[in-house]
């Protein structure tokens, strides 16, 4: 990677950890007359950081593989969290258009280690968002796909470390995301632990 294109990768992770703490940190403290204060701005930040990422994935030749998929992954990340701050908002028509387009980036790559817990949180989501809407079928659909993309990984013979959504945005010294090997079951059993879950509530409906 050149010099520009490490400056810009610490860009993305700067972005990305701003709008994090505003999201988990900041948004606990806003007060009653402006209960998604943190959120919002949040959201304009994640914003910014898809516009960058687009216009990135536009100048990657297609046979750079590895950083489309790396990029791809980074965009679907971040198309994830809006979506969970729309639907944390009540704003749940633009939060099905995000997470749909979350998953649309990782068609091809849905098995992947760096993928995966993207992938099943979108589909999570989904889940809830139809069984905000009164509609558990539809819920049900995206929650069965989510369990199969967890069956489908952990079916390997040697299931590899799994990427966080957080470790995505953490680069080594070649922009190459990297694992936590303290977390190869946490955050996909985590995961999977919502998916029952969220199963088991619309199947009572």
């Amino acid at each position: 990677m050149g010099e520009i294109n490490k400056e810009i990768l610490i860009n993305i992770q700067n972005k990305y950890d701003k709008a994090r703490k505003l999201i988990t940190e900041e948004s606990i403290k806003d007060p009653p007359t402006e209960p998604y204060r943190s959120k919002y701005a949040a959201a304009e930040i994640l914003q910014e950081l898809r516009s960058t990422l687009s216009s990135l994935i536009q100048d990657i030749p297609p046979e750079n593989a590895a950083e489309l998929k790396k990029f791809n992954t980074l965009l679907a990340a971040v198309w994830l969290v809006l979506g969970t701050i729309s639907m944390d908002t009540e704003n749940l028509s633009a939060s099905g258009e995000e997470l749909q387009n979350a998953i649309k980036l990782l068609e091809d790559t849905a098995l992947d280690p760096a993928c995966i817990i993207v992938h099943i949180s979108s589909l999570n989501q989904l889940g809830i968002l139809w069984s905000m809407l009164d509609q558990p079928q539809k819920s049900k659909v995206y929650l069965e796909q989510s369990e199969k993309l967890y069956l489908d990984f952990t079916s390997q013979e040697e299931v590899p470390n799994v990427c966080d959504i957080d470790d995505l945005f953490k680069n080594n010294n070649h922009g190459t995301p990297l694992p936590s090997k303290s977390m190869t079951v946490g955050p996909l059993e985590k995961s999977h632990t919502l998916t029952l879950y969220y199963l088991a509530q619309v199947s009572v409906k």
